[in-house]
């Protein structure tokens, strides 16, 4: 019998103007964050890898969700409607 693996759940929340909640996270290579829209609009993340544009998300409905997997070690910056406000958080995958 193969041991059970535990998967975490990588969650960062939009909440409006206050943010993402959390706004810094640690993962490791491989393991997938999801996005989740708490505000009233729409909106789309826009994640950046070594200040370039790396992925933009499709439109997130409210209370919508967005997944991505990430299999490179690095840095990453994520940012929410990124014309409409300087929202953002750090990424980092070991």
């Amino acid at each position: 019998v193969a041991p059970q693996v535990e998967e975490t759940v990588n969650e960062v929340r939009y909440v409006g103007s206050g943010g993402f909640e959390p706004n810094e996270l640690t993962i490791s290579a491989g393991s997938a964050v999801t996005w989740i829209n708490g505000d009233e609009k729409a909106g789309e993340v826009l994640i950046f890898k070594d200040g370039k544009s790396f992925l933009s998300s499709k439109r997130i409905a409210p209370d919508g969700k967005f997944e991505y997997e990430f299999t490179e070690a690095g840095a990453y910056d994520f940012w929410w409607n990124l014309a409409y406000g300087a929202v953002s958080g750090k990424l980092t995958v070991e």
